[in-house]
């Protein structure tokens, strides 16, 4: 039966696999400014919009993104306990056309929860572009909810969404494993007084921990069963998995009209960045163009904001006005706080250079090229993003270790970050380097970040050796190239931006 979207405070959860677009898909529905990432980890936080239609204000929440529900790092645990603890009203599965059948394994997993769904077919263009011709009424069929194909960066199939939300059914797929454990689950599931009961009850048989409160004597009966199903030679984790890949095979095989796979852009483009040799001087090319940018377009707007602060204090200073007086607007207001703001843009352009790699997909490819630099130092190639976020402020970067699945990994990566070069630090260096180094000042703060980065991972393997910890690894995904909107890029440097004069012109004020 479909469920009525009642807009008054209703909650929609947007769940799917890292890098398919849920973010993008929130704020072109809201038009809210939610931080767009493209590696896996960026998002760890559950971020909420508000959607305001006629009848009222709908909550949308984007999950972190997740490749299963029984959770293995922060992100998936984060949105397992959301949907678990806190059932929303509709779940939008926000899918990677282009990659259907992985996708859809996550899918199979939130069918089983019993909740209201939506699967919202996105990146539809980068599937044509792969060559694949998909048939959502097909996979609609099949998973018995509404399918919704759209490109959601550019808008299209927003409109369609919405109304589908109206449409939002529990699906009518139901997965068959094998007799023996089908039946446990039945018996565990028919004690578990929860929307998600026959999930809860698989991944107590296949040993999975469930970030929920349960019974003790439920907990002793799934351990009995799970004891008898292995007793007989079933692995209740393999069986389940099993059935789901399989499953998830054969849906994307009849949504699947035709393919003819194709060269595409970004398996060309990958073919040098990813090179072994040349991948590492294009990474430090692209830095070095992104601070380049930075002070070529940023100089003229800080030159002017100069001369109009030279001007005010020229004006007060003529002013009859007491020494105190004229002091605190010459001194604290034009002084200060115009200190401050004459070195917003060159923050702001840092911030749309990196926002342009973000969103293309290429700092994903840095994080990529830098995992043999990351494993000298003991890391992982993921430690590389709380890095280099520390280049725009070291809080939020130090917050964002928490992607890291390592407690050690997540301490050594804290205490190096200190020496990432930050925004406050920039407006000492750019200072500096314009003084002494005024034809070469953007050499200078590259190299200055450069030494930073050195020796914060000279102190990572520091501590790594002095501990006797073995060198950390991981399994990183690359998105696909993506050409990043204006509107976007503008959209997050400004917001990064504000927080910077928010935050730093109050306290000097």
């Amino acid at each position: 039966m479909a469920t009525a979207l009642r807009t008054d405070g209703t909650r929609v959860v947007t769940v799917g696999n890292p890098n398919t677009g849920k973010t993008t898909l929130i704020n072109a529905l809201a038009g809210s400014n939610l931080k767009v990432g493209n590696w896996p980890g960026t998002t760890v936080d559950r971020l909420e919009a508000q959607l305001r239609l006629p009848g009222g204000t709908v909550r949308l929440v984007d999950l972190p993104g997740a490749y299963s529900l029984n959770p293995t790092t922060p992100e998936e645990a984060l949105a397992a306990r959301e949907l678990l603890a806190h059932p929303p009203d509709v779940v939008v599965n926000v899918v990677d056309a282009g990659n259907l059948e992985r996708n859809l394994h996550l899918t199979l997993e939130l069918a089983e929860l019993g909740l209201p769904m939506v699967v919202a077919l996105n990146l539809m263009d980068e599937a044509e572009a792969k060559g694949y011709t998909l048939d959502p009424a097909a996979l609609e069929r099949a998973l018995g909810v509404p399918v919704v194909p759209l490109v959601a960066s550019r808008g299209r199939g927003t409109d369609e969404l919405l109304a589908a939300l109206e449409r939002a059914r529990v699906p009518e797929l139901r997965l068959r494993y094998p007799g023996e454990l089908d039946r446990a689950a039945v018996r565990l599931a028919e004690r578990i007084r929860h929307p998600a009961g026959r999930w809860i009850a698989l991944a107590l048989l296949a040993g999975e921990e469930v970030p929920i409160e349960l019974d003790g004597e439920l907990l002793e009966l799934a351990r009995q069963l799970r004891g008898e199903l292995e007793r007989v030679g079933i692995d209740p984790y393999l069986e389940i998995e099993n059935a789901r890949y399989v499953r998830a095979h054969e849906l994307a095989q009849d949504a699947l009209l035709g393919s003819e796979p194709r060269l595409t852009l970004t398996d060309r483009v990958d073919r040098w960045v990813l090179h072994p040799l040349l991948g590492g001087p294009i990474f430090l090319l692209g830095m070095l163009l992104a601070f380049r940018f930075t002070f070529l377009f940023s100089t003229p707007w800080v030159d002017f904001i100069g001369a109009v602060q030279e001007v005010l204090a020229g004006w007060i200073a003529a002013l009859p006005l007491p020494p105190l007086v004229a002091s605190f607007f010459a001194d604290g207001l034009v002084g200060g706080v115009g200190t401050v703001i004459s070195f917003a843009p060159v923050l702001f352009f840092l911030y749309v250079a990196l926002a342009f790699l973000e969103t293309s997909g290429f700092l994903a490819r840095a994080a990529f090229i830098a995992d043999k630099m990351m494993l000298l130092a003991g890391l992982p190639g993921r430690a590389f993003i709380p890095l280099i976020l520390g280049f725009g402020c070291n809080v939020p970067a130090v917050y964002s270790t928490r992607i890291l699945t390592g407690r050690f990994d997540r301490l050594r990566v804290g205490l190096a970050i200190p020496f990432m070069s930050c925004s406050a630090r920039l407006v000492v260096f750019t200072l500096f380097a314009a003084v002494f180094f005024p034809r070469h000042a953007a050499w200078v703060v590259f190299g200055l970040y450069l030494l930073g980065m050195v020796v914060g991972l000279l102190t990572a393997w520091l501590l790594g050796r002095a501990a006797g910890q073995p060198a950390s690894s991981g399994l990183m995904e690359l998105p696909p190239y993506r050409l990043p909107t204006m509107q976007v890029v503008l959209k997050q440097a400004w917001a990064r931006t504000r927080s910077f004069l928010e935050g730093a012109g109050g306290p000097i004020l």
